[in-house]
């Protein structure tokens, strides 16, 4: 964990706007990995990784609903939307960042292991605790 929430220093902005939808989908019996916010901020998204994600559609109870979901997820559309509301580098050629995200500089890919960083979210969220983060 390196970096606060996007709306509120423990809000991240989905889980902020519709904590419904968000309570649906956690409480559900489906296999959630949830990453940090900063690796939206650090992850390279390639064809190759698109790819991937959309082979896992395969394995979804609504496959087709699965892979439109993540055809929309890299539209212009949506990347506007990430760009504009997130304030995240956008992967959509012809999407332009949001002007706060521009003064960050070019964007360059962390060479981080994800699952790397992903074994640290324990002790990351211990910390937390101890420090009382969310007050």
């Amino acid at each position: 964990y390196f970096e606060v929430g996007n709306i509120t220093p423990a809000a991240e902005f989905n889980i902020y706007v519709d904590p419904e939808a968000a309570e649906i989908v956690f409480q559900s019996n489906i296999k959630i990995t949830v990453l940090p916010l900063d690796v939206t901020h650090k992850a390279l998204v390639t064809t190759a990784r698109n790819d991937a994600f959309r082979a896992l559609a395969k394995y979804s109870p609504n496959p087709d609903n699965a892979l439109k979901f993540m055809e929309f997820l890299t539209s212009p559309e949506a990347q506007e939307i990430y760009a504009e509301v997130n304030y995240e580098y956008p992967i959509a050629h012809g999407t332009e960042a949001a002007k706060l995200v521009k003064t960050w500089g070019s964007f360059k890919a962390d060479k981080v292991n994800l699952m790397d960083l992903a074994k640290l979210r324990s002790a990351a969220l211990k910390l937390t605790e101890i420090v009382n983060f969310d007050g």
